[in-house]
């Protein structure tokens, strides 16, 4: 899923660590004490942020409104911020602090003077050339630190660091996959990211939870509504450390008061607090998430808030239905990444005697619904222990309905400002914007890999045609099995980001506080929308387990086996169309020598090189690669 772009203030971090440490009173009084001559005495004037040790009877403090309005300020300004560069970019911060010092110092006097018209046009002149001063010299230094910074950051991003180790890891057995969901394998270890990946957790919790109506897309083996307590709790604990970190400030600036190096003590407490944080995520991954544990009370998760009961209630349907809603232009959303498939249509002619050539009877007549029916019992065929060779250990086949979101009502969708059903009847005919395939999915590395293949045929324009796409659903990119928690190796990430992570706690906090209040504010825009506008999506792109996936395979035995399991189903549904084919005495002759073609074309695309062949059959045969 494609990342939203980066919201927030560029630089106020930088802004609020300079003006807290050296607008406290007693840093600015020893660096005004610095200035031996009358240029040094006016630049370190200049740099001195307002104070907030002024006045005790000071009401509202300068330094409060500087820092309010240089956030909304920079906030304000972000993406033109980001986008700007070299010259362009300093100036543009130069110009927004500068105002923003002018504007904080005028709204300062117009609430601390009773006097005001008075104290602006002649006492508060001295304020204003002040501010002003202060406003040019500090906004150079915030543009340079965010011009240097953003040269040093430009150029191509760096690949993402994978969680997940060397090797798979220990197997599963698949034996009675994918029910029930919740023991799955997969869902342990989705659940683990949650915890190990702050970023997932927030990206499921804020796409799934945020919407009202839009469909959830379900994945094969994954419980949707487990995960999604998971991240919850992993949100609320991340909230918990940001109230102790706001603790930690609050007190700490307290205590700066009576002296500066209080900071220290303070910045300390923060990376405990961090360490403490992380080290306790990883002992809860490790301990409760343990596979013997797991399926005993999968991990614990907290209960759901009242917020989100409504919108779990819909991921309950979702993960019950048979419809998958999808957005955009891949619709088998939730099962991997999309592998080459192929297409065929077939005349359906008399069978011809082998000898003579003469045509037989006409055909029999048949169905979509009756060659669907017989494909699926011969697939089932392969998990059953009589035979030769041994059986398939795990084989899942459901008849689901692919349908377009935006095309949806009617259909699916009765009350415009209500989830889409998630049900639909077997009766119910399919139409160019809702299609009905007989699914395949098998599972191997203890269901981490998942090769799924959607299998659709019509009779349309008296012809035979045969549509297979296929998809395969790499490993989860997390190991939950290890305890590599290293003290040693996190205390200087934890130190690194101490100061930061206390200057911004506060604004986290309130955020996380107002979730639920904007989350609720989101749904009623979106019930608004889809109200008024006739096409709107109630389709999802998003994947509870697609986000989580690894880019690559972790093995090469991983990717053998799903292009196997890719060839089974392909060389079974091969093999059933021409025996459904024969009994209705349609001929197979054509169907049987290109019949090689396609089974010898390579299936699982890797790096960059894809081999897609193309089958044809008959006399006026068409075929497709997709």
């Amino acid at each position: 899923m494609p990342r939203r772009p980066t919201r927030g203030a560029p630089g106020f971090v930088f802004v609020l660590g300079y003006v807290l440490l050296l607008g406290h009173d007693e840093v600015a009084h020893e660096l005004l004490l610095a200035g031996e001559d009358p240029l040094s005495r006016y630049l370190l004037t200049g740099l001195t942020p307002p104070t907030y040790l002024l006045d005790p009877e000071v009401r509202i403090s300068a330094t409060v409104l500087l820092l309010l309005a240089c956030g909304l300020a920079l906030w304000w300004a972000g993406p033109r911020i980001r986008a700007a560069t070299g010259f362009s970019r300093f100036a543009l911060v130069t110009v927004l602090v500068t105002s923003a010092s002018l504007v904080s110092r005028i709204g300062w006097l117009l609430y601390e003077t009773s006097d005001k018209p008075r104290l602006i046009w002649f006492a508060g002149q001295d304020h204003l050339a002040e501010a002003l001063r202060f406003g040019v010299l500090f906004g150079a230094i915030v543009a340079a630190y965010l011009t240097l910074r953003g040269n040093r950051s430009r150029g191509p991003r760096p690949v993402p660091v994978q969680t997940t180790r060397r090797g798979a890891g220990p197997v599963m057995d698949v034996a009675n996959w994918p029910n029930p969901a919740e023991d799955t394998e997969a869902t342990r270890l989705l659940s683990g990211a949650a915890y190990l990946e702050g970023a997932y957790a927030e990206q499921v919790v804020r796409t799934l939870l945020s919407e009202r109506i839009r469909a959830v897309a379900p994945s094969p083996g994954v419980d949707l509504r487990l995960v999604v307590l998971h991240c919850l709790t992993a949100l609320r604990l991340r909230t918990m450390l940001r109230l102790r970190l706001t603790g930690a400030l609050v007190a700490g600036v307290l205590l700066m008061f009576a002296t500066v190096w209080m900071v220290l003590p303070t910045a300390a407490a923060a990376a405990a607090l961090l360490l403490h944080h992380r080290h306790s995520l990883r002992v809860r991954t490790v301990d409760r998430l343990r596979r013997d544990r797991f399926v005993l009370d999968h991990g614990n998760p907290d209960s759901p808030p009242a917020w989100a009961v409504d919108r779990l209630r819909t991921i309950d349907q979702a993960e019950q239905g048979n419809v998958t809603i999808f957005s955009g232009f891949r619709p088998h959303v939730g099962y991997g990444a999309a592998e080459p498939g192929w297409s065929f249509a077939l005349p359906v002619l008399p069978k011809k005697d082998p000898v003579t050539g003469a045509e037989s009877a006409a055909p029999k007549p048949f169905t979509e619904e009756a060659l669907t029916a017989h494909v699926r019992r011969r697939l089932a065929e392969t998990t059953d222990p009589d035979g030769v060779g041994a059986p398939l250990p795990a084989l899942h086949l459901e008849n689901r309905c692919f349908a377009d979101g935006s095309a949806v009502r009617g259909l699916l969708v009765s009350d415009r400002t209500e989830p889409p059903a998630f049900t639909l009847p077997d009766t119910t005919p399919p139409t160019d914007a809702a299609r009905r395939y007989l699914c395949a999915h098998i599972p191997s590395w203890g269901g981490q890999v998942v090769a799924s293949t959607f299998l659709r045929f019509t009779t349309d324009g008296h012809m035979l045609y045969a549509e297979c796409d296929r998809t395969v659903a790499k490993p989860i990119n997390a190991r939950l099995d290890e305890r590599d928690f290293d003290i040693a190796k996190e205390l200087g990430p934890a130190l690194r980001q101490a100061i930061p992570a206390l200057l911004m706690a506060p604004l986290y906090l309130v955020a996380d506080l107002l979730t639920p209040t904007l989350y609720a504010r989101a749904r009623d825009r979106e019930r608004a929308l889809a109200a008024k506008g006739p096409a709107f999506d109630y389709g999802t792109p998003f994947s509870i387990r697609e986000a989580a996936t690894a880019p690559t395979f972790t093995t090469q035995f991983q990717h053998d086996d799903a292009a196997k399991h890719l060839k089974l189903v392909e060389r079974h549904t091969l093999e059933a169309v021409i025996e459904f084919l024969e009994l209705h005495d349609v001929d197979t002759t054509e169907l049987r020598s290109r019949q090689t073609t396609i089974l010898n074309e390579g299936v699982i695309q890797t790096g960059g090189t894809s081999n897609v062949g193309a089958l044809a059959v008959g006399q006026q045969a068409q075929a497709t690669t997709s």
